[in-house]
């Protein structure tokens, strides 16, 4: 088993992530909940570009990251990877970004939707990098 991370495994867990949430946020899925939530039509969010280029970039970051996580614990399974991803996003993200949104008066179902988001993209990054190694 390699020590270092595949940049090529890290690639194609970036894009899965960047899948998962396109298809989260498509407007029959959850697109237009998460609109209405936000209190916003399609029309006021303006040209998605530059946000884009950040989720991909972002997305990029958090599979980089994950990947050196995954080969320091010397997790190599898929199902552990799934664990994993799980561990992280629930852990870290969804209980970071829970106070946030208290803070903000935001609904709770915009932080379901946000946190769920991250956490299932979470799982699928780790088990891709697991799997790969």
């Amino acid at each position: 088993m390699p020590d270092n991370p595949s940049p090529l495994a890290i690639i194609v867990a970036a894009a899965v992530y960047m899948a998962v949430c396109a298809i989260w946020y498509a407007p029959r899925v959850l697109g237009n909940k998460w609109l209405s939530l936000i209190g916003k039509t399609r029309q006021e969010l303006g040209s998605l570009w530059r946000p884009m280029i950040l989720a991909l970039l972002a997305a990029l970051v958090l599979s980089y990251t994950l990947s050196l996580l995954i080969v320091a614990m010397e997790i190599d399974s898929f199902v552990e990877g799934i664990l994993f991803g799980f561990l992280i996003g629930a852990g870290i993200f969804a209980a970071a970004l829970a106070p946030i949104m208290a803070y903000e008066g935001r609904p709770r179902q915009l932080y379901t939707l946000y946190a769920s988001n991250v956490v299932v993209g979470m799982m699928a990054m780790g088990a891709i990098l697991a799997a790969w190694r």
